[in-house]
């Protein structure tokens, strides 16, 4: 696919690439990234900028004992290596892998410094971008260091049912526990250690390791909840 085409395509893309100089349009590279692909890898050297035209992304940070955490999910219209770039460092932080299939805009990191001296619009585009993931970045940091895992796990719980809310009386929570702990940055065995303890309390059900919650159980959570029971 042309860069002409994702932009007639979507408005969002078109409104961010329309002041981009024509030098730096002409090495552009579009590409299609395949589901479950690393598009950045954590300590690659910055090659280049990308932006997220379609398809959904996940960040996250490996460890060497093989813990995964994942900073967030994205979905299009997103951008890829912004934060790296603008602190000036040289190697990337963390890692971007492809959740579905997407297609992204690749531009030599030299272009992208290049853009935005030259357009205003996008220099403020992405600042606000950056802005918006350092505060959401120093807010979930607060809430990881000052609450107890049974809290968090309590959180997302709630959250979990209130994003996937259907007619039934009972949820499943239709996630591992090494997915739950890589969303919420903890070990496997934490996690392990929290939901027992909320099992053994009544607030959630298990049945064959997935955990299943009734309005009754949703109903508690959110009581210990807003009475801080857990923190």
């Amino acid at each position: 696919m042309e860069l002409h085409e994702l932009m007639n395509q979507n408005p969002n893309l078109e409104k961010i690439l329309k002041n981009m100089p024509e030098t730096i349009k002409n090495r552009c590279v579009v590409k299609t990234v395949p589901a479950k692909s690393i598009i950045q890898k954590k300590d690659d050297d910055l090659d280049f900028f990308s932006i997220i035209c379609k398809g959904e992304v996940r960040i996250i940070n490996e460890f060497e004992n093989g813990n995964i955490y994942v900073i967030e999910k994205n979905k299009a219209i997103d951008f890829i290596g912004e934060v790296t770039a603008l602190s000036d460092k040289k190697k990337t932080s963390v890692t971007t892998e492809a959740v579905t299939t997407c297609t992204i805009i690749q531009l030599p990191i030299t272009d992208f410094f290049k853009w935005i001296e030259l357009d205003n619009n996008f220099l403020l585009i992405i600042s606000k971008r950056v802005a918006n993931k350092l505060y959401n970045s120093s807010y979930v940091r607060g809430v990881e260091l000052f609450y107890s895992a049974s809290h968090l796990i309590i959180d997302f719980l709630i959250n979990y049912v209130d994003q996937n809310t259907n007619k039934k009386d009972q949820i499943i929570v239709a996630l591992t526990r090494q997915e739950i702990s890589e969303k919420l940055g903890v070990t496997i065995r934490t996690v392990n250690r929290a939901i027992k303890k909320l099992k053994d309390e009544n607030l959630i059900s298990i049945n064959k390791g997935k955990i299943y919650i009734n309005n009754n159980q949703y109903e508690q959570l959110a009581k210990a909840m807003d009475d801080r029971k857990y923190l």
